[in-house]
């Protein structure tokens, strides 16, 4: 007898992975993605996994619109918008997005900026929904450590299953100050700050290793 939930789970999950592979396509032809080991990690972690509930910016109402999304069995139209380059709204405070995934465009140039490379350690400012910190573990592997920090305890909270269930043990999330950085834990070969800061904290350049690199 077909197992008909085993068999929709394989579905959906394969119709995830065409999208996903569609996205990465376009950032890799874009040239936003230009290194291998960037284009592995983004195959690898499916987005929407990352992902409870999510709104787009309507520029026109300047309000955010949810979207129907159902993690269980996420529909063709939601995968369609979540694997697309746009941020998706995570949280809102007075109708104003105060954390999201962030376009992936933008996520692939950071990444290709900061570099990352097996067993390194990275430290990163800004949890979110813990979809970065799951490109970071790809990259660094088992062997390496990413350290990913927020001041918002509940998206810390909603990170940790997501990460857990991809078994990334390499990855610590703590909710704490990313201002402070980790200094238990430093020094970090790579440290990168995906949340919106006036300047560059002391405690990061002090956590820096000798010839590491902060984005």
């Amino acid at each position: 007898m077909e197992n008909v939930g085993a068999s929709v789970g394989w579905r959906q999950m394969r119709d995830a992975q065409q999208y996903l592979d569609r996205l990465v396509d376009e950032l890799r032809d874009g040239g936003r993605i230009r290194s291998q080991a960037i284009e592995r990690a983004f195959r690898a972690v499916q987005r929407h996994r990352f992902l409870q509930e999510f709104s787009l910016w309507d520029p026109e109402t300047s309000k955010p619109v949810p979207v129907e999304f159902d993690p269980k069995e996420p529909s063709d139209d939601a995968l369609r918008t979540i694997y697309s380059d746009q941020a998706l709204g995570t949280r809102f405070r007075e109708g104003m997005p105060t954390s999201s995934s962030s376009q992936p465009s933008i996520m692939a140039d950071m990444l290709e900026a900061l570099a990352p490379e097996p067993r390194m350690r990275v430290l990163e400012i800004g949890t979110g929904t813990g979809y970065n910190a799951a490109l970071l573990a790809e990259i660094v592997g088992k062997h390496g450590l990413v350290a990913t920090l927020d001041i918002d305890a509940d998206l810390s909270a909603d990170a940790e299953g997501p990460l857990e269930n991809a078994n990334y043990e390499q990855v610590r999330v703590l909710a704490r100050d990313g201002a402070e950085g980790l200094p238990e834990a430093s020094p970090f070969d790579r440290i990168l700050a995906t949340v919106g800061c006036p300047d560059v904290a002391p405690a990061w350049h002090e956590q820096l290793a000798l010839g590491g690199r902060l984005v």
